[in-house]
């Protein structure tokens, strides 16, 4: 990020309009999940791909149908404990160190 903000901030834009395209085209997206997971011999179904892309949109999506690019801060500590507790991290990293706003680099 240091080194290139805008590569960085194109990467989130990007990815966002990426996640908005799947939820309003469910069907080719699970589509083409399945067919690289078939490609990667990986048991899947296309049963449990709808629910999981239909789970991703109820997380992902706010009150105004839009996907934020920011990080909540409280859902950050809560994942930043739970490895913690789990011993999948050893070292908590704060939030201002973790996450970089590209929103006023938009």
């Amino acid at each position: 990020f240091e080194e290139d903000p805008e590569v960085s901030c194109n990467f989130v834009k990007a990815s966002i309009e990426g996640w908005l395209y799947s939820f309003n085209n469910i069907d080719e997206s699970v589509d083409i999940v399945l067919e690289y997971m078939k490609k990667s011999n990986v048991s899947a179904n296309r049963t449990h791909q709808m629910w999981m892309i239909k789970k991703m949109q109820e997380i992902m999506i706010d009150d105004d149908n839009m996907i934020s690019p920011l990080l909540d801060e409280k859902e950050f500590n809560n994942v930043v404990n739970q490895l913690n507790i789990l011993n999948i991290i050893d070292k908590k990293p704060e939030y201002k160190d973790f996450f970089l706003d590209c929103t006023s680099n938009a």
